[in-house]
Formats: structure tokens, C-alpha cells, sequence
């Protein structure tokens, strides 16, 4: 797990390479959905470990790419780009317990 997290962080600081700090966030993002992590992982780090890539996923949310896999939409929690991208989703899970579904769904997507 450490060296997934280190190549996020090296994704994050390569400021020569991607200089806008929008590029830097999906790179890092891209590299937790490539090893499998979910936001959830990221919630179990320590807290100065867990915020920079926090923040990398927020980045992401509020300014979602337009070519991403319907699992990285699930991964920062987009569920309405990804459902247009192409996911199935089983009609069901809008009702009830929605955001086990969502872990679920991710798991099913990486696999």
C-alpha cells in the first residue's frame, strides 16, 4: 500500500511534468484506480496521508474528466457520469442502502 500511495504523492509533486494542479489530481487519481483503491482506502489512511489525496479526489469532482472509466467516476464520487458512461446499474440500488452498493459496484468494475 505504501508504494501505491508514494507513486499518488510523486504524481501530485511532478510539477515540471503536469503544471496545472487540476493534471497533477488526476494523474494521482488515476494511479489509486490502476492499484484498486477506493475513496473508502484513502479514508483509512492517517490523516496527513489521506488529505493531499483528498483533496486530489475533490479536485477531480468538481472537475471530472470527460474520457475517465465509469469506475474512476464511481472512485470520486460521481455517480451520474458514470451511470452515463455506460454503467449497468441494478435499478434497485437507488433505493436503500445506495452507498454500500456504490463500494460494491466498484469492486465489480476494477475487476
Amino acid at each position: 500500500m505504501s508504494r501505491i500511495i508514494n507513486e499518488a504523492y510523486r504524481q501530485l509533486t511532478n510539477f515540471a511534468a503536469l503544471p496545472p494542479a487540476i493534471e497533477r489530481a488526476k494523474a494521482a487519481v488515476t494511479v489509486l484506480y490502476h492499484h484498486g483503491l477506493t475513496a473508502e482506502d484513502v479514508g483509512r489512511l492517517p490523516f496527513g496521508v489521506a488529505t493531499p489525496l483528498k483533496e486530489a479526489l475533490a479536485l477531480c469532482r468538481e472537475y471530472p474528466p470527460p474520457d475517465w472509466d465509469p469506475a474512476q467516476y464511481l472512485l470520486i464520487d460521481r455517480i451520474d457520469l458514470a451511470k452515463m458512461s455506460g454503467y449497468e446499474w441494478n435499478r434497485g440500488a437507488w433505493f436503500g442502502d445506495s452507498y454500500r452498493y456504490k463500494q460494491e459496484a466498484v469492486r465489480v468494475a476494477l475487476s
